[in-house]
């Protein structure tokens, strides 16, 4: 699993914020992707940046928010689509991406 003292500030500060919404989620489907999937994804997206000179930043936070609008809705639920699009934009910014 990820370690926070593993990663950059940048990474932290996404990993820290998409932990905090997947943790406080009221839907048992949400703790189930954090713990078994989204990090996952996002440390073997971490491994395959750094080994292919991609950008790890976005790479890594990009892995962690792909999934990110699970954490509130069911996918057929009509604000599934925009809050996967809205919230990931807002930690983005608040991890100083442009």
């Amino acid at each position: 699993m990820i370690k926070r003292e593993d990663l950059n500030e940048r990474q932290g500060l996404v990993f820290e914020q998409v932990k905090e919404l997947y943790e406080n989620s009221k839907r048992p489907e949400a703790h189930w992707m954090w713990k078994n999937h989204v990090q996952i994804v996002a440390e073997n997206c971490l491994k395959l940046a750094k080994r292919y000179s991609a950008d790890a930043d976005l790479v890594f936070s990009g892995a962690l928010l792909h999934d990110l609008g699970d954490v509130w809705f069911e996918r057929d639920d009509p604000r599934f689509e925009p809050n996967s699009h809205q919230r990931p934009v807002e930690i983005l910014q608040k991890a100083g991406f442009s």
